[in-house]
């Protein structure tokens, strides 16, 4: 495969497997006879933040900015790189519409990995992020689908984060514990601004935007531990929640930073826009607070710069803003953004189509990390169950029918209404209740079986975004595409 002799002038000289490519953010010294390839000397922070990816079916594509930046894919089958015209124009719309009025790199590689034999993660780094699909995670639409807003994610934090990052995140060795009171910044406005530039850059549809948006709405809604514990609180136990299991996801909330975040960075948002007529928006507080510092690498955020960062933007309240929904507990999540941009949360049978396709490709840990790997169903905004397709019970929310029944996390459904449990069944048992069917569920607990009745007539619900016509669409303007960045970067 590879390896690596560190030279005495501190390069790199790395050997690589004959016909091989690579890609990496890591400067080259030279490209040596027999697959050698030279590094130029970097500090060991560089080194440990540039990945490299190679392999034998590989392609390199540009795309664009005053500083270059590449989008370099490696996959399993030559057939793997086959990347659909349009898939491609996304890539390099995403960086045409980088919002931060100028880049701080001198070249950035998105390294794309495509394999079913890989872990399937995205991360962020300075010069590049290390994005990785299934092996045809290009040729399968529903799975660029399903994490299309994670690609933009992962470029973002290029500004947010990797070049201005937040006091308490900025350790200065891997020894120093993190302190995460500012991820719903890091993470928050990361996550509304990768959803947004999603589909500003094609990834999404409008519509499939505003079904991001309302699961996310729909999720923080059965949090019920939200009415215990507030959101500054799961970003202050961010190491512990990461690896936190399904179970009691709802009663104890999960990494909640990451979509309540980002509903309350909407809600910053359009606020700006309705006081000033959208003269101006979040994006003026990002080419502000994560613009070029004359040169100079810029200090840790504190909480008080984001305050004198908003209020530069447009003089309000925002220390209150903020401290209220980070700090207060509230039995439903901040919808103030969905409101005010001319839209609201209803449930309705029809199931949203990012929610369909996560059940069929079953890999819906790429979008949202709580959610199970393999098929399942989420019925958790109508009897509050998350179910796994052998029947096991992922977890169940509390004061939702499921839960009120007894039926607890860990427990597996082998009944459902008397007949042999299946997903397909469970579905359409649920749906039924609508017009007064029963759900009657056997479960069985270790090597005990017991019988639930479930006290729910209200069929089989999914969260949507429902125009409000009296009010203007602001998220129309929100994901409207930047005609004037021919080169954001």
């Amino acid at each position: 495969m590879w390896s690596a002799i560190v030279r005495s002038d501190k390069s790199q000289l790395w050997s690589r497997r004959a016909g091989w490519k690579y890609g990496v953010a890591l400067p080259v010294e030279a490209e040596q006879q027999g697959n050698w390839v030279q590094f130029k000397a970097v500090s060991l922070k560089t080194l440990v933040d540039s990945p490299l990816i190679a392999g034998q079916y590989y392609r390199t594509i540009p795309l664009g900015g005053q500083h270059p930046a590449q989008l370099n894919v490696s996959a399993e089958t030559e057939d793997g790189l086959n990347i659909p015209p349009d898939q491609a124009t996304h890539f390099s719309r995403l960086v045409a519409e980088a919002l931060f009025g100028g880049s701080r790199y001198d070249h950035y590689n998105l390294l794309l990995s495509l394999g079913d034999s890989i872990d399937h993660y995205t991360l962020e780094h300075f010069q590049s992020s290390d994005n990785r699909l299934p092996a045809h995670g290009l040729s399968d639409s529903r799975i660029l689908l399903t994490s299309a807003s994670m690609i933009p994610h992962e470029y973002i934090h290029s500004w947010n984060g990797k070049y201005r990052t937040a006091s308490g995140l900025d350790i200065r060795t891997y020894q120093d514990p993190m302190k995460g009171a500012l991820v719903w910044v890091y993470e928050g406005l990361t996550d509304y601004l990768g959803n947004i530039l999603a589909a500003r850059s094609g990834f999404w549809s409008e519509d499939q935007l505003r079904q991001s948006l309302a699961i996310d709405a729909a999720q923080m809604a059965y949090h019920t531990g939200r009415t215990w514990r507030p959101l500054e609180d799961t970003a202050i136990g961010v190491q512990m929640l990461y690896e936190s299991p399904n179970a009691w996801s709802s009663a104890r909330r999960n990494t909640d930073f990451y979509p309540e975040g980002g509903l309350m960075w909407l809600e910053a948002d359009t606020l700006i826009r309705e006081k000033t007529n959208s003269k101006k928006s979040l994006d003026d507080f990002c080419k502000l607070f994560y613009g070029a510092q004359n040169g100079v690498n810029p200090k840790p955020y504190t909480f008080d710069d984001v305050i004198s960062g908003m209020n530069e933007v447009m003089p309000y309240d925002w220390r209150t803003f903020f401290r209220e929904r980070l700090d207060l507990t509230n039995a439903e999540p901040p919808l103030g953004g969905v409101e005010r941009s001319g839209w609201k949360l209803v449930y309705t049978e029809g199931k949203p189509e990012l929610i369909g396709d996560m059940e069929q490709i079953h890999k819906v840990d790429l979008l949202w990390p709580e959610w199970p790997k393999w098929g399942f169903a989420d019925l958790r905004y109508s009897i509050g169950l998350l179910v796994q397709d052998d029947g096991t019970v992922l977890d169940s929310v509390p004061g939702y029918g499921g839960y009120v029944a007894g039926v607890m996390p860990g427990m597996q459904v082998v009944e459902v209404n008397g007949a042999k449990f299946s997903l397909p069944f469970l579905e359409d048992a649920v749906r039924h209740t609508k017009g007064g069917g029963g759900l009657q569920l056997v479960v069985a607990n270790g090597s005990l079986q017991s019988i639930h009745l479930l006290n729910h007539r209200g069929g089989i619900k999914y969260p949507h975004l429902e125009r409000v016509s009296s009010k203007p669409d602001l998220l129309k303007q929100i994901v409207a595409p930047r005609s004037g960045h021919q080169d954001a970067q």
